[in-house]
């Protein structure tokens, strides 16, 4: 029982690595971005990892959640929920669910990035992770370390097996 159980831990941290990975490293249709605040609690927290695809900003509507750039030369996005999408003006009004009032300055349309499809909670620490060398190293050693797992319940199942025929 003991080593199915180391087996199939083995597995499953396996497919997690694996699976981080593919987030991290292959192309998607999406941006990526790491919410750095709480801003935008309790729907997305800090440290969550939010997907943003491109829309024309005519598309956007209320309660839409927008990634932005805060200011012109910004280079760290902002994630907040549309309030009013001022079309005759070209500007988002916006707002964090967390924050008393909205935003204080609209966000032109220039800044607007796209719209968050999804995200995943406390991915963004693990994204910030990896991308410095000791996040890369300890990811390699999870891996290893699953596959160790993985044969070593391999191992005791086949010699559980043999000794029981």
């Amino acid at each position: 029982m003991v080593e199915r159980l180391i087996k199939y831990l083995g597995v499953l941290i396996l497919t997690a690595v694996v699976i981080v990975t593919l987030l991290a490293a292959v192309p998607l249709p999406f941006q990526r971005y790491v919410v750095l605040t709480d801003s935008m609690k309790p729907e997305i927290s800090e440290g969550s990892l939010v997907f943003v695809y491109y829309d024309s900003p005519e598309n956007i509507e209320k309660n839409d959640i927008i990634a932005f750039y805060a200011t012109g030369g910004s280079k760290t996005p902002t994630t907040h929920r549309v309030v009013e999408n001022d079309a005759s003006n070209h500007q988002f009004i916006t707002k964090g669910d967390n924050n008393p009032d909205t935003d204080i300055d609209p966000v032109p349309w220039v800044r607007f990035i796209g719209k968050v499809v999804f995200h995943l909670p406390l991915m963004g620490y693990v994204m910030e992770a990896m991308s410095k060398s000791v996040g890369k190293i300890a990811m390699i050693s999870i891996a290893a370390t699953a596959v160790i797992m993985i044969t070593v319940g391999n191992i005791i199942i086949k010699r559980k097996t043999e000794t029981e025929e």
